[in-house]
């Protein structure tokens, strides 16, 4: 008798907690992907902020207190709490919309540290001037795939939550496995690495190869992300490469 009393709760806890993420299942990656853009843009900005420093004073800018940390938590850092709050509480609503403006947010400060990177490409000088170019270069392009394939998985279709349902609204990508029937990937649906594969190939040839870009709005994001990114490896690398000189 005792032993089935003891049981009863434990299944009782366990349902109810199988119950607890089945819920809110939909929208975890969305937490999670806004916690990253939101680790992309404290890193991003403190680490401009130390490379610029460095370009002016040199690496003992470092060590000897000009670089000063800032507490700098972006939009994504501050809609993090209440997202969780209402993943918790299991509203779906506000996690979706925090995530798109937290994304269209990420989007723009890209954008925007690349044209601030590209505004203050004549103060790199020396090779110190130069490999912190290169840095910023780097940092850049590494923070334009990643942002971009956040926008296009969680922008295609509806997002995520809907993406291979009833509910899925008009596709914004059309991927091999949906375009043509491969034995072995029947009712396939694309995932966040589709889209990161998708973007880190726009990223390096300008062109979403093997991927169709469909609606007019993806059209358009790709352009961005295109045009930003020959401004990283065309521009700024170049310029890098071009400033550092061998032997001093």
């Amino acid at each position: 008798m005792s032993s089935v009393t003891v049981t009863r709760p434990r299944f009782a806890a366990k349902h109810r907690f199988q119950t607890f993420v089945e819920v809110r299942r939909h929208d975890t990656p969305g937490v999670i992907a806004l916690a990253a853009i939101g680790i992309l843009e404290v890193v991003g900005s403190q680490f401009f902020i130390a490379s610029d420093a460095v370009n002016r004073y040199g690496l003992s800018a470092i060590t000897d207190g000009r670089y000063q940390t800032q507490l700098d938590v972006g939009l994504a850092g501050l809609f993090l709490p209440f997202v969780i709050a209402a993943w918790l509480f299991g509203k779906h609503r506000p996690i979706r919309v925090m995530f798109r403006i937290a994304i269209a947010v990420a989007l723009f400060d890209v954008v925007t540290w690349v044209i601030m990177a590209l505004g203050t490409i004549n103060t790199h000088t020396g090779n110190v001037g130069a490999a912190t170019l290169l840095a910023d270069a780097g940092v850049l392009w590494v923070m334009n795939v990643v942002v971009f394939a956040l926008w296009y998985w969680s922008a295609d279709g509806g997002g995520p939550d809907v993406r291979g349902t009833s509910a899925a609204k008009r596709p914004d990508f059309d991927f091999p496995q949906q375009r043509h029937e491969i034995r072995g990937w029947e009712g396939w649906v694309p995932a966040f690495h589709d889209y990161l594969h998708a973007a880190f190939v726009i990223s390096l040839t300008f062109y979403p190869a093997g991927t169709e870009v469909l609606s007019a709005r993806a059209k358009f994001i790709n352009m961005l992300q295109a045009l930003t990114s020959v401004a990283i490896l065309l521009i700024l690398v170049a310029k890098a490469i071009a400033t550092f000189a061998p032997g001093r």
